[in-house]
């Protein structure tokens, strides 16, 4: 038997076995329920005022006008040909003006819903914190993915060595006040509800809308309890969905970029029920 913890081994490595194919049960349920539930968002690409239609009908004209001025270069003709040049800028413009009045009447009816909302079309109309955009060196795909990876891992460094993990810490605090043993569903709610929605979620794809929304409460209390009492955790939750976020300079290398790891929500969950119970003791000391 071949353990991925690579320290497991015996019951220990089974138990780590049996908990990822169930935290792998229920990433597959969730993104099947998804799948069948959820509508289908279509991408809506930006429309071009180039392909409005009274852009494209005065375009022709222009066309038109150029190719009789062309053919017969008076002075009638370029007079003609100003004036479908003339026109074709007048539609343009009339679209643009159109769009930004647009756009501007969802501001005002985002604000009233979405403050959020409000800003990003806010920051869309005015170019505001447009991501730079740039395609790192290489002649293939494969090769670009391998510079990425080549970097991050320079970026990140080694993995640590430790000669005895099993060793026991001495604590560096005694007599704490701080509760142990199991969490419970009290301290389960307290902590959904700091949860945002509308973030992105980690490479388990368990959003933060499905954790606030649905009734899994049990689901994910299991998971963490798991964690904290039997020092065990779904292999899923030790992979993290890394972005490349541009700095500045020549974007074509790989040292340009530092990265932001996307975790899994539920272990995010576990990490703030663990900070609930730390906090008050740390805020006593204080």
């Amino acid at each position: 038997m071949i353990c991925l913890a690579g320290t497991h081994s015996g019951m220990n490595c089974m138990k780590y076995e049996v908990l990822s194919m169930k935290y792998e049960s229920f990433i597959v349920a969730n993104r099947e329920t998804a799948e069948e539930l959820l509508p289908a968002i279509q991408r809506q690409k930006k429309r071009a005022h180039s392909n409005d239609p009274r852009v494209v009908e005065q375009r022709e004209r222009m066309k038109k006008a150029y190719h009789t001025y062309q053919e017969h270069t008076d002075e009638g003709n370029r007079q003609e040909l100003e004036e479908a040049k003339d026109r074709l800028e007048r539609a343009y413009e009339l679209v643009a003006e159109e769009k930004l009045a647009s756009r501007i009447h969802e501001v005002k009816e985002a604000q009233k819903r979405k403050h959020s909302k409000s800003w990003q079309l806010i920051n869309e109309i005015s170019g505001r914190r447009t991501s730079r955009k740039g395609q790192l060196k290489g002649t293939s795909q494969l090769e670009r993915v391998k510079n990425w990876y080549e970097h991050f891992q320079r970026l990140l460094g080694a993995p640590p060595k430790i000669d005895n993990e099993d060793e026991d810490i001495p604590p560096i605090l005694n007599d704490l006040n701080i509760k142990i043993g199991p969490f419970d569903i009290e301290e389960y709610a307290k902590t959904k509800k700091s949860i945002t929605e509308e973030k992105s979620c980690g490479k388990d794809g368990i959003t933060p809308e499905v954790m606030k929304r649905c009734n899994i409460d049990g689901i994910i209390l299991d998971f963490c309890n798991a964690a904290l009492t039997e020092r065990e955790k779904p292999a899923q939750r030790s992979i993290l969905n890394r972005v490349p976020i541009p700095k500045s300079g020549d974007l074509s290398i790989g040292g340009k970029y530092r990265g932001i790891s996307l975790s899994s929500i539920v272990a995010k969950i576990y990490n703030r029920m663990i900070l609930n119970r730390i906090r008050p003791e740390i805020d006593r000391r204080e």
